[in-house]
């Protein structure tokens, strides 16, 4: 219960503004950047990371022309997507992957004290460093190595986004089950990082209840196979649709988290942080 006698979870939220949102990124970045050496070996070495990974493909597609219709230009633009979105994600959203971690550290309680919105607060307070590589290289890779106009290149950026809400919801659901379940440290990162590999691969390589799977269970195919699809052919009814479905995970993540934390129960003391 709060000193007002209420829930946290309970008790009326001030949404944050844009001035607050962008004070936390701020603050992330400077406190990254105060180890300027550490901050460009984390950023360069996931860009070389990633390089690797598509010169696995490159070599692929030299001895095969297409897998199930995909050639290595649809699998420059899955990965740039993926990339991106991932990138974008843990980089504003760091907290997102280790959720699970700070519920059951009790480390949650410190948010439910201050006025902001606790969901969107804890998600911000840490930023991935080497997310930074992932969301740069995706987008010069589409830039650069992807035939396309301008309006593609503002389609890709108006669809990163929506990459990078479904991955943050899908995990804040992933591990808001700690919650419900105890102790889900494994499965969530699991159910995350399964959705992460899943967006890499060709959805053509999936068929019957796995590809179902894909746009329930994992929804990869928000992720990265409806984009792909938009870059390949843009329809006003698909784009709709993929902006629907990030907002409706936002909405279930919100939902979910929520229900979890008039379920939680600490037994730390509920103390500002110096």
């Amino acid at each position: 219960m709060g000193y007002d006698g209420m829930a946290p979870a309970d008790r009326p939220r001030r949404g944050p503004g844009l001035a607050f949102v962008v004070e936390i990124v701020r603050l992330n970045l400077m406190s990254g950047m105060a180890y300027r050496v550490s901050f460009l070996s984390q950023v360069v070495f996931m860009m070389i990371n990633n390089a690797v990974f598509l010169a696995f493909w490159w070599i692929f597609f030299q001895r095969f022309q297409s897998v199930r219709g995909w050639g290595l230009h649809d699998v420059l633009v899955l990965f740039a997507v993926s990339a991106a979105g991932f990138g974008l994600a843990v980089v504003l959203f760091g907290n997102a992957v280790r959720l699970s971690t700070l519920i059951q550290q009790g480390e949650i309680d410190y948010y439910l004290t201050l006025p902001p919105d606790p969901l969107l607060h804890l998600l911000m307070t840490r930023m991935l460093l080497s997310g930074l590589g992932d969301l740069v290289f995706g987008v010069l890779l589409y830039a650069l190595f992807v035939p396309s106009g301008p309006g593609s290149l503002a389609l890709f950026l108006a669809l990163v986004p929506v990459s990078a809400c479904v991955f943050t919801s899908f995990c804040v659901i992933a591990h808001s089950l700690t919650f419900f379940i105890g102790s889900a440290e494994g499965i969530s990162r699991f159910l995350s990082e399964a959705l992460l590999t899943f967006s890499l691969y060709p959805d053509s390589l999936f068929s019957g209840t796995v590809k179902l799977l894909l746009f329930t269970l994992i929804p990869a195919g928000f992720m990265s196979y409806l984009p792909v699809q938009l870059l390949r052919s843009f329809s006003w009814s698909t784009f709709v649709g993929a902006v629907t479905a990030a907002l409706l995970m936002a909405w279930t993540a919100r939902t979910v988290f929520y229900a979890g934390l008039r379920r939680y129960e600490s037994g730390n003391l509920v103390a500002p942080r110096s």
